[in-house]
């Protein structure tokens, strides 16, 4: 098994971009900012994730509406089970 490790930058107080380099391999650069700032960040782009994962409703420039073809005949009657999933 791999060992992992934490990398603590709590005392890293100025916002920039960083890199962290071990030998010769070299990270990507990365954004360490203010927390406000990140933390709002992450919450729009989950929702938006939430958002775009809607099953049911079309979501535009994502995907059309899916399951509209979740039916079962019952009593001699058709029943889509597309209210299930609003």
């Amino acid at each position: 098994m791999a060992p992992f490790g934490i990398l603590d930058f709590s005392e890293v107080t100025e916002v920039g971009s960083y890199t962290i380099q071990i030998g010769d391999t070299k990270t990507q650069p990365f954004l360490i900012d203010r927390f406000s700032e990140l933390s709002t960040s992450s919450v729009w782009k989950s929702l938006n994730f939430i958002f775009c994962e809607r099953c049911g409703c079309p979501v535009h420039g994502i995907h059309g509406t899916c399951h509209e073809d979740l039916i079962v005949e019952y009593k001699g009657s058709l029943v889509n089970f597309k209210w299930w999933l609003a």
